[in-house]
């Protein structure tokens, strides 16, 4: 099915998503457990299996600068919450630090809203928006942050809102 399977994840201590049933991760896809990188199904479930290859790409990447020594896994780290509207986002958190062009918010909506606009705030200070005229719960949205967008905070907020 397309629940992800994370009983090895939990015996490795790795916090799971209670609303996704998948890994925890940052930016770079590393677990909760340092040196754990997760992506595709054991983090949520994906529309596309093209979204599962890119995303496994990222966190092979990252596993790699990690070996080398060069993921900032001690930075500044900013929380990402799921505002109104929005049932997730992954990743859950990020180092602005590893932030290199742009960060890819993946998340699904509660339910069908037509005429909508996506709110990102950095500390209740919205850095961005985006319409869109329709979005429904099966579908997975994204969104691309450039790193230029982004302002240091303790929590980036994504929420929809329907406008008229």
């Amino acid at each position: 099915g397309l629940i992800p399977e994370n009983n090895l994840l939990e015996e490795l201590g790795v916090k799971l998503d209670p609303r996704t049933k998948g890994a925890i991760v940052d930016d770079t896809y590393m677990s909760s457990v340092k040196g754990i990188f997760a992506c595709g199904n054991a983090l949520h479930v994906h529309d596309l299996v093209d979204y599962v290859s890119a995303e496994s790409s990222q966190a092979g990447l990252s596993a790699a600068k990690y070996l080398k020594g060069l993921l900032k896994t001690n930075s500044k780290v900013t929380t990402v919450t799921n505002g109104n509207g929005i049932g997730y986002v992954v990743p859950q958190s990020y180092h602005l630090d590893n932030v290199d062009d742009v960060i890819t918010f993946k998340f699904r909506v509660r339910k069908p809203v037509k005429n909508i606009k996506y709110s990102i705030k950095i500390d209740g200070k919205e850095i961005k928006s985006v319409r869109k005229l329709a979005v429904v719960p099966s579908e997975m949205e994204m969104l691309n942050i450039k790193r230029s967008e982004l302002i240091e905070g303790d929590n980036l907020e994504i929420s929809v809102e329907e406008v008229l």
